[in-house]
């Protein structure tokens, strides 16, 4: 690899690829392969995970689907299906061919969420145990795009660390949860720390993709905050100063440091 342009200069380090903690995870919005090879030239040693969006790849020939995981994966990218197409086939009963054909594919994890669906616990407990079973990492997505009412901290913490128990090696706290912490707090989404506090902040990644939220999340985590998984694109060369303390949004906190 060719050295870092104005390497004379000191800057908050980061732990290389692979990470555990402190992951960058994008959503692929249906960009070709071209666009792709660009981004990963770009931006790629900065993403951990790739989320494909909704169910855009149904609309992908077979072939192309196969070439955009391998290449994300020959940059270190892990690809992952997402929670809507886990949905669609729990409700059309097609869970065991769903899991298979994604391993056929080649993903490295996928997302098994409830955003839309009432789905029971135990259906999504036996679904990590399944994926577990055939090598395929699982990030579980917690809570609903539209939520009816304030999270319960105390269940919604305790429902994480079993799905962890089961399997899971991450937890997504839903968009749609933390949006509403946010109009719901002054103070902004406070309970988010207490649920960071009572399950473990580097089993939780927090999808927030607009600048106040991300700059919040930076700011009562850290750095090693895991950021994801529907950060556009575009914003991975923003995100990944912020968390040096780089840029407006922390206030440049790198000076800070001594």
């Amino acid at each position: 690899m060719d050295k870092y342009a104005y390497d004379f200069i000191d800057i908050p380090d980061r732990p290389g690829k692979p990470r555990t903690r402190g992951l960058t995870l994008v959503r692929d919005p249906g960009i070709g392969l071209t666009s792709q090879r660009i981004f990963l030239e770009d931006a790629g040693e900065f993403v951990d995970y790739v989320k494909f969006r909704n169910v855009t790849p149904r609309l992908y020939r077979e072939s192309l689907i196969k070439e955009k995981i391998r290449l994300y994966r020959e940059h270190g990218v892990a690809a992952m299906s997402g929670g809507i197409f886990f949905q669609f086939a729990w409700r059309q009963k097609k869970l065991d061919r769903y899991f298979e054909y994604v391993r056929e594919l080649g993903y490295s994890a996928v997302e098994i969420g409830y955003s839309m669906l009432d789905i029971p616990l135990q259906d999504k407990l036996d679904a990590i145990i399944k994926l577990h079973g055939l090598g395929v990492n699982v990030v579980y997505e917690w809570g609903k795009k539209f939520p009816a009412s304030s999270v319960n901290v105390r269940a919604a913490a305790k429902e994480m660390k079993d799905l962890i128990a089961a399997g899971a090696s991450y937890v997504v706290i839903e968009g749609g949860e933390i949006q509403r912490m946010f109009e719901e707090q002054a103070g902004g989404a406070m309970p988010l720390v207490d649920l960071a506090r009572e399950v473990g902040p580097e089993k939780i990644l927090f999808e927030v993709d607009t600048d106040p939220h991300i700059a919040w999340v930076l700011k009562h985590f850290g750095a090693d905050a895991n950021i994801g998984p529907n950060l556009a694109m575009e914003k991975v060369l923003w995100l990944e100063p912020m968390r040096r303390g780089l840029g407006k949004q922390v206030k440049y906190s790198v000076f800070d440091s001594k």
